[in-house]
């Protein structure tokens, strides 16, 4: 049925499959190459005949994006209807029996508009004064310190005079401030009574819930003195942190390209263990797994330095290797839980990694023998390797 269905769209339009079609259909996705794509996608799905025609699909589609992406960094004069290349989609989605999870880069208003506000880097002194107002907000404490000074270099300088309203209750509300110099009362509104419920002063913030619902703004905030804030808008927050998950997605996925144990993923799987991974930081002389101990997690090393040692059976310490940014560790971890071989130890002030334990493996992709099986020379080989 795929295949005769794939035969007839290269040979009809598209209006012609549609009921009640607009008029332009056709040449509005042969415009846009979409026509092309479409036809890819229907050959392709008549050819593998997977189980998951939707997953399939959604999968096809997501690797021509990121292809297209990485087309436009390379050429931006390249053509948007360029063919997929033949083992683009991945073998996870041939025939398969079960479900995994599909992971893609947001869209819908983030996606489609740009940056609102644009880069301001700040001073040392103006730097330290945010990440000390939100380092350990809400809405930063989650995020790495590359993420958090980009929020920062994304804010920008407002002012406000006294009983000047920042913000009115009941209005739409796209901002989170932090107040930098001044300070400021907040109030509810109700039928029976103005109600003040906060002071804030210098180095603390408001309106954080404009950046994660869209919702009308709950309290009136009133400036007491004059004051000055520093804000970023919802569109620009989700934008920087939209752009830096695809930036660490590439970077781990290149990380992943060298890690032999799972050579054998395609590349859709490689993304999807990039998305797992999730980030760590070791101070200086910090143990970071000890010779002995079971394991069930793989590290890779983003910045910084470390070093592996081990204790021979007469009980003599030797140094084995140092370790640096992009080297890899514990892989043996996502496989079996024999002993650590080796005491890995940070030799910098803030060793940053990122890692990913067997479980969470298991769940993102099945375990991890299944994956070796489809070389069973490597499996062979780890199998057999004492850890």
């Amino acid at each position: 049925f795929f295949f005769s269905l794939s035969l007839c769209t290269y040979n009809m339009s598209f209006a012609s499959l549609v009921t009640s079609p607009p008029s332009d259909l056709d040449s509005y996705l042969a415009s846009n190459g979409i026509d092309k794509v479409l036809r890819d996608m229907i050959q392709k799905l008549g050819e593998e005949k997977p189980d998951d025609q939707i997953s399939f699909m959604i999968a096809f589609l997501d690797t021509h994006r990121n292809q297209e992406s990485n087309n436009k960094d390379e050429d931006t004069d390249m053509d948007i209807g360029e063919d997929i290349a033949e083992d683009a989609v991945p073998e996870v989605y041939r025939n398969r029996k079960r479900r995994m999870a599909v992971s893609s880069e947001p869209n819908g208003e983030v996606e489609s508009i740009q940056m609102v506000s644009e880069s301001q880097p700040k001073g040392a002194e103006t730097n330290q004064r945010l990440n000390d107002a939100l380092s350990s907000h809400i809405l930063c404490s989650h995020l790495d310190e590359a993420e958090r000074q980009e929020v920062f270099d994304h804010m920008s300088p407002i002012s406000f005079k006294k009983d000047d309203y920042v913000i009115k209750q009941g209005t739409d509300g796209d901002c989170f401030y932090v107040v930098d110099e001044g300070e400021l009362e907040v109030y509810v509104n109700t039928p029976e009574e103005r109600k003040m419920v906060q002071h804030i002063k210098t180095g603390g913030s408001f309106g954080e819930l404009a950046l994660i619902y869209n919702t009308p703004r709950a309290a009136d905030v009133v400036a007491t003195t004059d004051v000055k804030l520093w804000s970023i808008d919802r569109v620009t927050y989700r934008r920087v942190l939209m752009n830096s998950t695809i930036r660490k997605r590439k970077l781990y996925e290149e990380f992943l390209n060298r890690v032999p144990i799972l050579a054998p993923l395609q590349n859709y799987e490689r993304l999807v263990v990039a998305d797992a991974l999730e980030p760590v930081s070791f101070g200086m002389d910090e143990v970071i797994v000890s010779q002995g101990d079971c394991g069930d997690v793989f590290y890779i090393i983003i910045e910084g330095e470390a070093e592996v040692t081990q204790v021979d059976r007469e009980g003599n310490k030797k140094h084995l290797v140092d370790l640096k940014a992009s080297d890899y560790f514990g892989e043996i971890a996502l496989l079996t839980d024999r002993p650590r071989a080796a005491t890995v130890v940070s030799k910098s002030a803030n060793l940053r990694c990122v890692r990913l334990d067997r479980a969470r493996f298991n769940r993102v992709l099945g375990p991890c023998e299944d994956i070796l099986r489809r070389n069973m020379e490597a499996y062979h080989k780890y199998m057999a390797k004492q850890i």
